[in-house]
């Protein structure tokens, strides 16, 4: 990780700011190792897994009642099942709540089914909620609704993969990856499902991808209708912040835009989605797959075949009327959503419309026009302000 202190504090902070931004009740921390993945053989980063998760444990900072790490850059969950192994093996032996050390886990020991896809999940749905509104689509001079729209995602890990599959099945239009070691085009569109397959068979790495072009530098300032960066911090700066041509930003990474250069976009009219708050998909499941961890039980065993029942029997009585019903596809879906994954990607659907409409609350009522940054900060801040007021912490 090529940040420093100052950087790992914001950070942190921003991370308690999301979680307030959706409703849920985690603080905000960060911490890795700087290293550079690539150099170590997957043991070599077992072993330093195992050791980072050693001096976290002696020094009492993580814990499933203390802090629940979770992926970040350059970790997934194989790093997160070295974790929870460390934990059960040495502090957590006599611990039932053992496996909620931390999220982001394979599901095969105590993960959650639509954990991967989150993040990439979440920025889809923050963007829905914007996208689909016509009074903010009048404000980019934009018809509603993703057909049509160009895109070009920077960063295409976990989180820029998946939220490309999402606005692509939603009509969109990739024209644009950039990775950091080269740069792919195409006007007529990329199918991010073919290229994830392509790059985890090549060693993690899109390059030699032989159904776009390849071009050099970043693509930052190329036109498209709207901008993923997905990868890391600070890559929207005073120094290509002019440059941009996208109408719209979708922060998929924490960090993206400097101060100078949200200044900037926003002065030229673009509309930027904030990561604290587009961002934020990622920490809504983890905080999921938390609850599923201490209540020691997974999503929909106890109740999903009643529910699925009494909606059977509701079409049932319906079809035995003389005009007969006919469910439409929104009805069936609900009927069906009997898999974890399922139940999951509803709740996150419901926490991501629920902010967003309280971002929207406070954007029209201090009158910040397209500063969502602004609204967001607010609308997370002014709720943490009041639990601390109600505690009596603020008063002090």
């Amino acid at each position: 990780m090529d940040v420093d202190a100052d950087e790992i504090r914001a950070l942190a902070y921003l991370m308690a700011f999301k979680t307030a931004c959706v409703n849920v009740p985690f603080g905000g921390s960060k911490g890795g190792i700087r290293i550079d993945p690539k150099k170590y053989t997957a043991q070599e980063l077992q072993t330093i897994t195992r050791r980072y998760t050693m001096e976290l444990l002696r020094r009492n900072m993580i814990g499933p009642g203390i802090d629940v790490p979770a992926p970040d850059v350059n970790t997934s969950q194989h790093e997160m099942s070295w974790l929870v192994d460390q934990y059960i093996k040495t502090f957590g032996y006599n611990d039932v709540d053992a496996l909620a050390i931390t999220t982001g886990k394979p599901v095969e020991i105590g993960g959650i089914n639509g954990r991967t896809a989150a993040t990439g999940r979440g920025l889809f749905k923050a963007a829905e909620c914007f996208i689909m509104d016509k009074d903010w689509m009048d404000l980019l001079g934009w018809k509603t609704g993703w057909k049509d729209k160009t895109v070009i995602v920077q960063g295409f890990g976990n989180v820029g993969s998946h939220a490309s599959v999402f606005v692509v099945e939603a009509g969109a239009k990739l024209i644009g990856v950039q990775e950091f070691d080269v740069s792919l085009v195409n006007e007529n569109g990329i199918d991010p499902k073919d290229l994830m397959e392509y790059y985890a068979k090549n060693n993690k790495s899109i390059k030699g991808y032989t159904k776009a072009t390849e071009k050099e530098g970043s693509l930052l300032v190329e036109k498209c209708d709207i901008l993923m960066p997905c990868s890391t911090q600070k890559v929207l700066t005073v120094e290509n912040a002019n440059s941009v041509q996208a109408k719209m930003i979708l922060e998929g990474a924490n960090g993206p835009s400097t101060p100078a250069a949200d200044e900037i976009l926003r002065k030229k009219n673009v509309l930027i989605i904030p990561d604290l708050f587009c961002n934020a998909g990622g920490v809504t499941v983890s905080y999921f797959e938390y609850l599923k961890n201490i209540n020691h039980v997974s999503y929909g065993k106890m109740n999903v075949k009643r529910e699925k029942a009494i909606i059977n029997e509701i079409f049932n009585s319906m079809n035995e009327c003389e005009d007969k019903f006919k469910p439409n596809k929104k009805l069936k879906l609900i009927r069906d959503c009997t898999k974890e994954a399922d139940i999951v990607d509803a709740g996150l659907q419901t926490v991501m419309e629920t902010a967003g409409a309280g971002i929207k609350i406070v954007a029209n009522e201090f009158g910040l026009c397209n500063d969502l940054r602004t609204a967001a900060f607010i609308y997370s801040i002014s709720k943490i302000f009041r639990a601390l007021e109600m505690e009596g912490i603020s008063q002090q």
